[in-house]
């Protein structure tokens, strides 16, 4: 038995567990939330990849060639798969073709010395027409929330994650 303490406070634990909960608290909802945001940004990803799939089928196989796409079609195209769940206006898209598949360029639209994204939106008209070898590569700038505590969720200067979406195929040979 201690003395300095008086008697009434030498068995009393009735804050015990309000004093280890606020203890415990910060760290527990930090990771919790730091877990959703990964899992959101993964989920965000994969539906970006399934829309950009989907969506330059429709190149492959001569369907925008028919329908005279350009590339606010092909946007609306992946938008309408999104769900609302990206914003649609910040979707990037580069079209382009190639001569071979040993020319392709499929590196993202990054500044080398800053890291920072640049968009400048671009849809090759040669991409509608038959056997072309095209790429197709759309970039969304995903809003990170737990940048700031020191999670490194962000890969951008402006506490965005970038999310991008590749496909490089050849047209099918339609008329």
């Amino acid at each position: 038995m201690t003395r300095f303490l008086p008697q009434k406070f030498q068995h009393n634990e009735s804050g015990a567990v309000a004093v280890e909960f606020g203890i415990v608290a910060v760290p527990f909802f930090t990771l919790l939330f730091a877990i959703f945001q990964i899992g959101l940004v993964f989920f965000s990803d994969q539906l970006l990849e399934a829309a950009v799939a989907d969506a330059a089928r429709m190149i492959r196989t001569g369907q925008a060639s028919a329908l005279g796409w350009g590339l606010s079609n092909f946007n609306s195209q992946v938008c309408s798969e999104l769900y609302s769940l990206l914003d649609c206006t910040k979707l990037n898209t580069y079209i382009t073709t190639s001569g071979s598949f040993a020319t392709l360029s499929l590196s993202p639209p990054v500044d080398p010395k800053t890291g920072a994204y640049t968009t400048t939106p671009s849809y090759d008209p040669l991409a509608n027409t038959s056997s072309s070898i095209v790429v197709v590569s759309t970039y969304y700038e995903y809003p990170t929330i737990f940048s700031a505590l020191g999670l490194a969720m962000a890969d951008q200067p402006n506490n965005t994650r970038l999310l991008g979406a590749v496909a490089a195929f050849r047209n099918e040979p339609f008329p």
